[in-house]
């Protein structure tokens, strides 16, 4: 898999054609005994990454509720 950014907050702003080539890298992995390891661990670090930026949109979503610009930001992610 191509490397990550090492931070949620380069990602705050990518669109789904900036995460597909992970999701669809993890989706063409082969999974096996001798592979399962790697494909957690590619796994873990992409869901991490998402988990947090879903996490810091929807911070800034609830901090102020009429900041369009944040609510932009959330609903692209969802």
């Amino acid at each position: 898999m191509d490397a990550l950014p090492s931070s949620a907050l380069d990602m705050l702003e990518w669109r789904w054609e900036q995460y597909e080539p992970y999701t669809q890298a993890l989706l063409e992995q082969e999974v096996n005994a001798g592979t399962i390891d790697q494909w957690l661990a590619d796994w873990s670090i992409f869901g991490r990454l998402l988990y947090e930026v879903y996490s810091r949109l929807y911070v800034a979503l609830s901090v102020d509720t009429t900041d369009e610009a944040a609510e932009n930001r959330f609903n692209a992610f969802i």
